[in-house]
């Protein structure tokens, strides 16, 4: 019962982070929508910083999670691209690590959370962008698109259409930097 109560209690956090940030985690506010009295919150959390520590758990194992799913899929389109649209929420709560990454135990979170699914998406990334054999350079280049990609993406704009035009505004970006450095050399 206690383990059911503090998953209502880490989901409805989790949500409101992902979407609005610190100012999301009102104690009043999360107690009305999971209509529990916030004596129910101290009792699990004892408080706001002991809550965070536990989002930011449940935040890291949601990445080995994600992984997971991801290397089960065969392909990025449609396969990898359904699965992150069904993952929306943990993307927008990532983005909001990034946002709050001078604090120290956000950005932990956002590396350990980011570490197992960059390993699972760099084998199909590297074959998208036509750098199978050049994994330093893939992953150069997606740690770049990731930066790019957490400054951009939005609630609205987090959907199929877009995704699929990031993906080809990378894959032109790498075309047209494998011509110019053929034309260089």
């Amino acid at each position: 019962m206690k383990n059911d109560l503090e998953q209502t209690w880490i989901a409805i956090g989790y949500e409101l982070f992902a979407h609005e940030g610190l100012a999301g985690l009102n104690i009043e506010r999360m107690s009305r929508i999971a209509y529990k009295s916030k004596s129910s919150f101290y009792h699990l959390f004892a408080d706001i910083e002991l809550f965070q520590e536990k989002l930011l758990r449940y935040h890291q194992q949601r990445g080995i999670d994600i992984a997971q799913a991801i290397s089960l899929c065969p392909n990025i389109n449609p396969a990898m691209i359904d699965l992150l649209l069904s993952v929306k929420t943990d993307i927008l709560f990532h983005r909001q690590l990034r946002i709050y990454r001078n604090n120290s135990q956000y950005r932990q979170c956002f590396k350990a959370a980011h570490a197992p699914v960059e390993a699972a998406i760099m084998p199909f990334w590297a074959a998208v962008m036509g750098l199978p054999h050049n994994t330093y350079v893939a992953r150069l280049i997606l740690n770049l698109s990731i930066d790019n990609f957490y400054l951009r993406v939005t609630n609205e704009t987090l959907n199929r259409e877009w995704l699929l035009s990031v993906l080809h505004e990378w894959q032109h970006f790498v075309r047209q930097l494998k011509n110019d450095i053929r034309i260089e050399a």
